[in-house]
């Protein structure tokens, strides 16, 4: 084994750790066009269901795990968060910052390779063909434990 082959192995493992909620990279995502309020995000996610590949399922992106991926984001330095109204009316904006918008083309060229290799997550009518498809995580769970 290379030395550049165990380097890529251990960075990747940190990258997966830094966004290790489901929702983070989508939040990022949802900013590209540049700051907006939670309540922004929230209708924008409410308008454009997702779908999950693994499952056929649409997941839902609630204002709760937005604050949180909002949070977490800031936390890690990939977000920036702006009071842009003080008092009863206070509101906050956030949006990415430099190390956060230098993401975007990263995220980008995953979503093209996603979307050339959907064979591989798919049968032909549109099924879902990955190994985790229609198992919860409570059937792993059982089939870990047996």
């Amino acid at each position: 084994m290379r030395a550049n082959d165990w380097t890529l192995a251990v960075d990747t493992y940190n990258i997966g750790k830094l966004f290790h909620g489901n929702w983070d990279l989508a939040v990022l995502a949802l900013l590209r066009d540049g700051p907006r309020r939670p309540r922004d995000l929230a209708r924008i996610a409410a308008e454009w269901p997702f779908r999950d590949r693994w499952n056929g399922t649409k997941a839902t992106l609630n204002p709760s795990r937005i604050t949180e991926a909002l949070r977490v984001l800031t936390e890690e330095g990939l977000v920036y968060k702006t009071t842009i109204a003080e008092g009863w009316d206070r509101s906050v904006e956030y949006g990415l910052t430099e190390a956060g918008a230098e993401l975007l083309p990263v995220l980008e060229s995953m979503q093209a390779w996603l979307r050339r290799h959907a064979e591989l997550f798919e049968n032909a009518d549109g099924s879902p063909r990955h190994r985790r498809a229609g198992k919860t995580r409570s059937a792993r769970r059982r089939r870990a434990s047996t």
